[in-house]
């Protein structure tokens, strides 16, 4: 008796492996990558009479879900599966370069990551990112746990400028929320002790509000 569940490739000179070969391409075209970078187990058990041939069409229950455990058919004539296969896909994604605290600035390598190790969608650009929780080295990034690094860090040092007529007067502060340029921002001025708020200029400069 077959195992209930195996890995299809392991029939190599099977009939049966050119499912798991079409379902590989079918993944490789949906998501762009390349049919090697994609792993397909747990098909299940199979018809010992399945048609020899290459020329499965495959459709997918749910277009946007490819990974995982994915249900979609195959189809060649009048053969018709269902099937609940578990789905991989390696790619080239960024990674923490190290142990990261929350809120912290996230140094980035790149590294082979599997579809089961991204806890929810892949980054987009090029960063920089500030991890929303602690990572550890090799974690790879995603919406779910790092964000765009903004401008400015809250707690930052910056230099705070109010303009009384032609002079600028100056203190240090820290920024009490992370701000991009242009933004505005709570700041405590080190000098007075007292919550202002400005506009952040950029190169660690808040003009106060007048």
């Amino acid at each position: 008796m077959l195992p209930l569940l195996f890995v299809l490739s392991a029939f190599a000179d099977d009939p049966r492996s050119s499912v798991a070969d079409a379902v590989r391409r079918a993944v490789a075209g949906n998501m762009g990558t390349e049919v090697e970078d994609v792993e397909v187990s747990a098909l299940g058990v199979l018809p010992e009479n399945l048609p020899d041939t290459d020329d499965w069409a495959v459709t997918f229950a749910n277009s946007r879900q490819v990974t995982g455990n994915v249900r979609l058919t195959v189809r060649s004539g009048t053969v018709r599966l269902a099937l609940l296969p578990h789905i991989v896909v390696w790619r080239d994604l960024p990674v923490a370069a190290a142990n990261v605290a929350p809120g912290k600035r996230v140094p980035v390598t790149s590294a082979r990551v599997s579809s089961d190790d991204l806890a929810g969608p892949m980054v987009e650009g090029d960063g920089p990112w500030v991890a929303r929780v602690g990572l550890k080295e090799g974690a790879a990034l995603s919406a779910v746990n790092v964000r765009p690094a903004p401008d400015l860090l809250k707690g930052a040092t910056v230099v705070v400028q109010a303009r009384v007529g032609e002079v600028f007067i100056t203190a240090h502060g820290e920024v009490l929320a992370d701000a991009m340029v242009g933004e505005e921002v709570a700041v405590l001025n080190r000098a007075t002790r007292s919550v202002q708020r400005g506009v952040y200029e950029g190169d660690l400069i808040v003009v106060l509000e007048q």
